[in-house]
């Protein structure tokens, strides 16, 4: 881990699965807060139980009225 991302926050949209939750973990690995964002709930979980540091918030990114 390099850290150069300590102490900054981050969050990722669809981060469940696939690039978003590789991106994710990159930041998560540079040493970054990271709140890992999707619509479902059992990707975030699984993500959540590998990395239980990192933060996982269900989100509907499409909705408007989620994100205000």
């Amino acid at each position: 881990m390099n850290e150069r991302l300590k102490d900054k926050n981050i969050i990722v949209t669809a981060a469940g699965q696939g690039i978003g939750r590789a991106t994710a973990i990159a930041f998560y690995n540079e040493g970054a807060n990271v709140i890992a964002t999707d619509i479902n709930d059992k990707t975030l979980s699984d993500l959540n139980k590998k990395y239980p540091n990192i933060k996982v918030q269900p989100l509907d990114a499409t909705n408007n009225n989620a994100i205000l």
